[in-house]
């Protein structure tokens, strides 16, 4: 039966010692973990689908795709954290997403459909991508099964992540959104800032200070 998502393998090497390695040895690295996670495919496979990867070492808050552009490349973080937002008629800007270790960045949607992107991908912390063109992308979805399902189930769980948050503005306070938020990713909240943390939420940072204040005082938290 094949991983769930919960269970795939995680890349267990820190993130300085990933940020040290050269570019030929987190290429060696992330082959070893697609191994681990579509384990039937074998290392002429393998090798196929990551050849043609290269790596992106980006700063904190850098702009990988803006809004309004067309995605050429798709990319996945090996080490880091970066955020999807889209910026409001009032030039605030609104947090969608979050995307960690081993997630897909950028507006998937928009590649798979050919359009500009509807979304902007900002990197929080430093972050090493490994990017490749759509074209390989799409050869190495028809040429492998194992492959397709892997990417499948990666996109399913933030389309999931996402569907959750778009619910949780209809039937949750902020109060409840912010306790779901933290104990559901608690060591995700411990990476963002207030302000993102409060974009994503839907509220200010005043209201997450009032709320983080009321819960401590609670004892909640």
């Amino acid at each position: 039966m094949p991983l769930s998502i919960q269970d795939k393998p995680k890349v267990d090497i820190s993130p300085d010692e990933i940020w040290r390695m050269t570019a030929v040895d987190i290429k060696q690295v992330i082959k070893a973990h697609l191994g681990e996670c579509m384990p039937s495919l074998g290392d002429d496979k393998l090798t196929a689908i990551t050849a043609a990867m290269t790596v992106v070492r980006l700063p904190a808050k850098h702009c990988w795709c803006q809004a309004g552009q067309s995605m050429d490349k798709m990319a996945f973080i090996v080490t880091g954290l970066c955020k999807l937002s889209y910026q409001t008629a009032d030039g605030d800007e609104k947090n969608v997403q979050f995307m960690t270790e081993q997630d897909g960045v950028g507006d998937y949607m928009a590649v798979i459909e050919n359009l500009p992107s509807k979304y902007s991908v900002y990197t929080i912390e430093p972050t090493i991508l490994m990017a490749f063109d759509k074209s390989h992308f799409e050869r190495c979805l028809d040429d492998f099964p194992e492959f397709f399902r892997y990417v499948h189930e990666r996109t399913l769980d933030l389309l999931f992540k996402y569907v959750e948050r778009t619910e949780s503005f209809l039937i949750s306070d902020s109060t409840a959104r912010y306790v779901n938020f933290i104990n559901d990713n608690p060591e995700l909240a411990k990476r963002l800032s207030i302000q993102d943390l409060s974009s994503y939420l839907g509220m200010t940072r005043q209201n997450i200070t009032r709320i983080r204040k009321k819960l401590g005082q609670a004892d909640c938290l």
